[in-house]
């Protein structure tokens, strides 16, 4: 078993208030992309159903990243350094996430200072808020 860290998580919430996801993603990308997208609930473990978790090893990372309305800190197996390419999502390609982590997508944006690839994550508490 591969030992666990902490980690900053920058996550988006609905406008129900109900339901938290991935920063990187739309809504409109959940509903096209909804048999890979992730929700998350504090003090449950989610592991992603292609590729990993992206997240960062520090606040001001998170905070760098610029992205959600949320940033939680929580519990991660299995991350490693990420310093490769990631992809900016365009809005016109069919299963982009899917094809991003099959390698079909090759990434055009360099991943953020301080970026981690997760198996799993549990969320501990939120920590922040992002100020857009």
């Amino acid at each position: 078993m591969t030992k666990g860290k902490l980690v900053y998580k920058c996550l988006h919430r609905d406008y129900g208030g109900r339901t938290l996801y991935s920063a990187f993603l739309g809504e409109e990308t959940m509903r096209r992309e909804h048999h890979v997208y992730l929700t998350y609930a504090p003090g449950r473990k989610t592991v992603p159903k292609v590729g990993k978790i992206f997240a960062f090893t520090s606040l001001s990372a998170a905070k760098d990243f610029g992205i959600g309305d949320e940033i939680w800190l929580a519990y991660a197996e299995g991350a490693e350094p990420f310093k490769g390419l990631m992809f900016k999502y365009v809005g016109d390609i069919e299963n982009w996430l899917s094809d991003f982590w099959s390698g079909k997508l090759e990434g055009n944006s360099l991943a953020p200072m301080g970026t981690v690839l997760c198996d799993s994550l549990i969320l501990l508490k939120q920590v922040a808020e992002h100020e857009m």
